[in-house]
């Protein structure tokens, strides 16, 4: 069985046409047996603000400092291999 992968977004918002941004990225790569084998977080700053800070915790402060998702500072993901991707939507 391959390992898996679950991966996690906070944004500003819903709707990228209309300017929300992605604000924390996260992932844990979990193991055959179910333990965690890695993980990974990261802030982003958005360059705006961060929208309902009530929803994901995140505020204007925690991000101000956060590299900018363009930016090139976020680790290579081939540190995911081939595992099964995995997502959660707060629904």
């Amino acid at each position: 069985m391959p390992s898996f992968a679950v991966i996690d977004f906070e944004t500003t918002g819903f709707s990228p046409g209309n300017g929300d941004r992605v604000i924390e990225i996260g992932f844990v790569l979990l193991g055959c047996d179910g333990f965690a084998e890695g993980e990974w977080d990261t802030l982003v700053n958005p360059m705006r603000d961060v929208g309902a800070s009530w929803v994901h915790g995140i505020t204007d402060d925690d991000v101000q400092q956060a590299p900018e998702f363009g930016d090139g500072s976020f680790p290579d993901c081939s540190i995911l291999g081939t595992s099964t991707g995995g997502s959660d939507t707060n629904a």
